[in-house]
């Protein structure tokens, strides 16, 4: 490097510091690292889906079933996830779950809405359980918390809370959990 260039890129880099700051600087070589890496992700994307069609038309010409199709063409980590989800024999165990983390947090439950969905080639059951809940945020939180930590499998969907009385400590809340199951 020219030594007549040095100043000036010391001068730069000093401004730079002072405009941006330490938090500044680390994101703008982020964002520089990740233009730099763009090309090599579209490449291994690219790949990726070359060798997924491959599989697919092997698959076809060994006349396998259309739902083996779209689990060769899931990912190793996708399918490790697969296996480690429960059948559905277990959703029961898994209400009785939802209904003891509500006693335990001190939450009453309202009548539950229940759905199931199964996606069409979909290699996964999602059930739903939508409940009201008339609580103070401290219980509701606990019951929430308690419910994820404990079933492995369920996730909060949505949670609308709305608070009746602007003075009070009560909250009308609507908890919906999704609950994720291998298919049989």
């Amino acid at each position: 490097m020219p030594a007549a260039f040095t100043p000036w890129l010391r001068r730069a880099g000093s401004r730079a510091r002072r405009r941006l700051g330490l938090g500044g600087l680390v994101g703008v070589a982020l964002m520089l690292a990740a233009l730099a890496l763009l090309p090599l992700t579209l490449h291994l994307d690219r790949s990726a889906r070359v060798q997924g069609l491959e599989v697919q038309r092997v698959l076809a010409r060994l006349g396998k079933p259309a739902e083996t199709h779209a689990l060769a063409a899931l990912p190793a980590d996708d399918l490790a996830l697969l296996d480690a989800l429960p059948p559905f024999s277990q959703n029961a165990a898994d209400l009785q779950a939802i209904f003891d983390a509500a006693r335990q947090a001190g939450v009453t439950l309202g009548q539950g809405d229940y759905t199931l969905r199964a996606e069409p080639g979909a290699p996964m059951l999602q059930f739903s359980a939508s409940f009201p809940v008339h609580e103070g945020y401290a219980a509701l939180k606990s019951f929430v918390a308690f419910v994820l930590a404990n079933v492995p499998h369920a996730a909060l969907e949505e949670m609308k809370v709305s608070r009746p009385d602007a003075g009070g400590t009560v909250l009308d809340a609507t908890v919906r959990l999704s609950l994720a199951y291998r298919k049989p």
